[in-house]
């Protein structure tokens, strides 16, 4: 059964936070000097409206700053979206989301259902509360919305509210995006009698997008993640798909975003390979049926062929079980992913696609050493769980080769996405430190924790009196400009293109 107490992950934030002198316990390399920002859904519940997707609460931002002289502040804010403005002011949820339709959605009149049905953005909330992309510098909070929040990353203040890669057409987004050398790469997906996969890269936001290639498709599949390596753009196409004229009729169904997917086994799996040079559509190879949220890397190996690394599950139980009203039930048990190595021949493309399993044990939120990102890699750093009933209860790093398991856990603390920050000079993977939020729901308490990425021993923590957001995902933005701004899984492959408190194990 379901620890109660860990309901408390998931309870509302109502305040905005600000720490000035955060307690130090043990010793910050004095090279890691920046700001850990992580974003999220906070706030579930206003006057008693809820929403019922984890996914669909206000998002929210907070930080960590480890300052020049070793000292720390902390500093929170909600991101000041329209969906939280109009919730503010009207004491309740206005905008339909992931997983929740707004109240008042139900008491619209056929005429106005009939005027959402022919506008361009019903599918869309500006509710940013997933990922944190980087344009040059400038930073946004995106979902699978195309509608974005740009904030700036001092203060975390809402900068401006803009729609992204304006002229590439498209109702859903992928919420993470690949960073390449010239830029952000990016998909968004065309309903309509023909679906389409439109791929895009951004230079920055100051220039319209250019799309690279557009793949029709007779259903859409759900996409929150793509892998991308040197030469290709590969869309894993899960058969958890939908018609086009599904989404049409959202306005009269009142079933939200995410129910119009259903999961479709005997579709099997696509893969969609799109060559970055000729920008062109270049193979399909086949799989059978998996899902997959967060794709880990993906290389080019010799004779042809793509290595493709995902956390994969054997079906969509992973996304009802991150319903609210199935978290909080004292009978939870969550599904776990397997971490599963494809080979894509690029030579047969009819051929199935083969797969070996790295490791069986439940991963999920991966990170890796992004100077490895496109090529060929050793170690995975991720969130586990201990059982079935618990939500990431420690931190793992997986040795690829061996299998071997190295875990840092402490009782009555959920870790959420691990960064992986590299030493200044390492010649060495796994040299550098790993860095994530992590939360004591016995305590009430939250704090920053830094991790050797070689042992997973606990260097320092930076520890405040209060609870975050449980969290999604974040980004590391240094103090030295020279240094790399690390963000999750999905940082592109810019090496080809140019404690006492705590255990650690090893299985």
């Amino acid at each position: 059964k379901m620890d109660t107490n860990m309901w408390s992950l998931f309870g509302s934030i109502q305040e905005e936070k600000d720490y000035d002198n955060v307690e130090v316990l043990g010793n910050i390399p004095d090279w890691l000097r920046g700001s850990f920002i992580r974003n999220g859904p906070a706030l579930f519940e206003i006057n008693g409206h809820k929403v019922n997707h984890w996914f669909d609460g206000l998002a929210m931002l907070f930080k960590f700053t480890i300052h020049a002289a070793g000292n720390v502040t902390f500093k929170s804010r909600f991101l000041k979206s329209n969906s939280y403005n109009q919730a503010k002011a009207h004491g309740r949820f206005t905008t339909n989301e992931f997983g929740t339709i707004a109240n008042q959605e139900s008491k619209k009149s056929f005429w106005n259902k009939l005027s959402n049905f022919f506008t361009r953005e019903r599918f869309s909330t500006d509710n940013a509360g997933v990922t944190i992309v980087n344009y040059k510098n400038r930073y946004v909070a995106h979902t699978e919305s195309p509608k974005s929040v740009e904030f700036d990353p001092e203060t975390l203040d809402t900068v401006r509210l803009f729609r992204i890669a304006d002229n590439i057409p498209g109702q859903i987004f992928v919420a993470h995006a690949h960073y390449g050398n010239d830029g952000v790469y990016s998909i968004c997906v065309l309903f309509g009698k023909n679906g389409h996969y439109n791929v895009f890269h951004a230079l920055d936001l100051t220039e319209p997008a250019t799309l690279i290639c557009s793949i029709p498709t007779e259903t859409v599949g759900y996409l929150h993640s793509f892998a991308m390596t040197a030469n290709y753009i590969i869309i894993a196409e899960f058969p958890y798909t939908a018609y086009g004229s599904d989404f049409f009729i959202q306005p009269f169904t009142q079933a939200p975003y995410i129910e119009h997917y259903k999961w479709k086994p005997d579709q099997g799996t696509r893969f969609l390979i799109i060559d970055k040079i000729s920008r062109k559509h270049v193979s399909t190879i086949k799989a059978p049926a998996t899902f997959c949220f967060h794709h880990i890397n993906a290389f080019e190996d010799i004779n042809n062929k793509i290595v493709l690394d995902m956390l994969c599950y054997p079906d969509v139980q992973s996304i009802h079980q991150t319903k609210l009203d199935y978290i909080s039930s004292l009978e939870t048990q969550h599904i776990s992913s397997e971490t599963r190595r494809y080979t894509l021949l690029l030579d047969e493309p009819d051929k199935l696609a083969k797969y070996e399993v790295l490791f069986t044990k439940h991963l999920e939120m991966p990170a890796i050493n992004y100077d490895q990102n496109g090529q060929y890699y050793k170690y995975l750093w991720g969130v586990m769980r201990s059982q079935p009933d618990k939500i990431s209860d420690g931190l793992q790093k997986v040795d690829l080769e061996s299998g071997e398991a190295t875990t840092w856990a402490e009782p009555n603390t959920y870790a959420g996405e691990a960064l992986f920050v590299p030493r200044p000079g390492a010649t060495k993977e796994d040299d550098g430190v790993i860095i994530t939020s992590c939360i004591d729901i016995e305590k009430h308490i939250s704090f920053l924790i830094i991790l050797n990425a070689a042992d997973m021993k606990e260097l320092a923590r930076c520890v405040i009196p209060s609870q975050v957001h449980y969290g999604l995902h974040g980004i590391w933005i240094p103090l030295d400009p020279s240094a790399p701004v690390i963000s999750e899984n999905q940082a592109g492959p810019s090496a080809i293109e140019s404690s006492s408190h705590s255990t650690s194990t090893t299985t």
